[in-house]
């Protein structure tokens, strides 16, 4: 109360009285409607002592920055000036012009001085940087190459055509052999083929098409892609398409438009399954190829133990966790034949084939090599007895034992004596089919040859050092008896009669 501003603030009150007091009042001070031109008057003489006293109390130093300004700084050593206001304004036009510029002057040299340590901060910044990025690269960190994909992926702008002379020297009986897929081309088509149609049928199905994927349904997704990642070869062109697909992850669970529009951005080269899959009818064999990626990812995951082997994995599974990414992808994506994901669920639930006890969910470094193998011949003990149950329900007249994998023809050292499977070679051929088995074969040749080669030089020097102790034994032997004197004496009498 008694503010003259408090006061001017109010409404009210004859317009014409309110004008008159605004011309009498000045710029300052709002118009009081109300009130005469002397209230006005001392309300003025009141607002100037209330500033003045003001200014005693902050002492009445000159605000640097704005040295005309009626408000004054509150420190004024702190603005770099000691001149009082009273001062001041009793300086001549050239004075108070000489002091703005050195006051500037200073502002300048602040500036300056502000300038160059910035200056001095960025160097020694891109200093430490540059001994950072020399010092990793004299690191030695062991990087897998990138291999030549088998299976290439086209572009969008640039496709991969056939040429006609192809086409053409492809059907000729003869030649037609030299233009023949390798069986791992196959099987990376068939897989690449299978893994894309599931992302297309599964992931926004009818019951959730064109919504976002909730919590579950993307953890779920994510944990597959990161299987996927880890587990598939790494020659397979199918790569690209599963780094996109984590990159653009918060893109794709928007809508099912978006999923398509980043699949359709890395095509596959083969638009068709292979005949072993599709048996002559084409767009079939989606369930052929989902069994071929289950079989292939799971080796996958006892070959590289999980990710432990592969420097660029991002993340590392064990066999325990394996399984559940494959369990949790069946039971909210799988689209191929209800029967048999209703089959897989139930036996996955109920720890069928010891899927408890045969899984590990320890660390990945103290899994051993037997127990990575668990989670391959897990599936593939899995996949026969659905095999067999599937063949039983279509009433098919081939015997039962003949659907399942491997028969006598493809590993006939995969059955014991007693008609029981030998598990260790069960392996080897799944590892032979599924896993680039031409090259590991290979692989183990080289290094047997190399475990031969140096087996022949530590053989060598064995014989020679029995050899020689033999030969000193027997010399010993002579002089300690005695017999080559006789030897001597024989030989010098054998000399003389010559």
């Amino acid at each position: 109360q008694g503010s003259p501003i408090g006061i001017a603030g109010r409404t009210g009150g004859d317009q014409t009285a309110r004008a008159q007091a605004g011309d009498q009042m000045g710029p300052y001070l709002r118009p009081m409607p109300g009130r005469q031109p002397e209230d006005v008057a001392k309300f003025r003489e009141a607002f100037a002592l209330q500033k003045k006293e003001m200014r005693k109390k902050v002492g009445g130093r000159v605000n640097k920055l704005n040295p005309f300004g009626a408000k004054p700084l509150r420190n004024a050593k702190k603005a770099g000036t000691d001149i009082l206001v009273k001062k001041f304004e009793e300086m001549s036009e050239e004075q108070k012009g000489e002091v703005r510029d050195k006051m500037e002057k200073k502002k300048a040299e602040r500036m300056e001085k502000r300038r160059e340590f910035k200056k001095k901060m960025d160097e020694m910044k891109a200093e430490k940087e540059q001994k950072t990025k020399e010092r990793d690269e004299k690191r030695w960190i062991p990087r897998k190459p990138k291999p030549v994909p088998i299976t290439p992926v086209k572009t969008v702008d640039g496709k991969t055509p056939k040429g006609v002379g192809k086409k053409v020297l492809s059907k000729v009986p003869v030649v037609k052999r030299a233009y023949a897929k390798k069986p791992e081309e196959i099987l990376y088509a068939d897989v690449g083929l299978s893994f894309v149609a599931g992302l297309r049928m599964g992931i926004f199905h009818s019951d959730h098409l064109d919504k976002r994927l909730y919590q579950r349904r993307r953890e779920a997704l994510t944990d597959w892609l990161d299987l996927m990642s880890v587990s598939l070869p790494p020659e397979m062109g199918i790569h690209e398409l599963i780094d996109a697909l984590s990159e653009k992850m918060e893109y794709i669970v928007q809508s099912q438009k978006n999923l398509h529009e980043i699949i359709d951005k890395h095509p596959l080269s083969d638009k068709d399954w292979s005949p072993s899959c599709s048996k002559g009818k084409a767009g079939e064999g989606f369930a052929c190829g989902f069994w071929k990626l289950l079989h292939l990812s799971t080796v996958g995951i006892a070959e590289q133990r999980g990710g432990l082997d592969d420097v660029e994995a991002r993340r590392v599974f064990t066999t325990m966790e394996a399984a559940d990414a494959i369990q949790d992808y069946i039971d909210l994506f799988y689209r191929g034949c209800e029967t048999c994901r209703k089959n897989f669920l139930t036996k996955y639930e109920r720890c069928d084939f010891g899927r408890c006890e045969r899984l590990r969910d320890e660390a990945p470094e103290l899994l051993s090599e037997e127990d990575w193998r668990e989670l391959p011949l897990w599936m593939w003990e899995l996949h026969n007895d659905l095999s067999v149950r599937v063949a039983a329900v279509n009433s098919t007249k081939r015997d039962a034992a003949l659907m399942q994998w491997p028969n006598m023809e493809n590993c006939f050292l995969c059955f014991k004596e007693d008609g029981e499977w030998d598990m260790e070679e069960v392996y080897d051929a799944l590892e032979k089919t599924y896993w680039s088995g031409p090259d590991l074969d290979a692989l183990k040749k080289m290094k047997k040859q190399k475990s031969m080669g140096r087996m022949v030089p530590r053989f060598c020097v064995i014989v020679g050092l029995v050899l020689l102790v033999a030969h000193v034994f027997k010399r010993r032997q002579l002089l300690i008896t005695g017999m080559h004197k006789k030897f001597d004496s024989i030989s010098s009498q054998e000399g003389k009669k010559a």
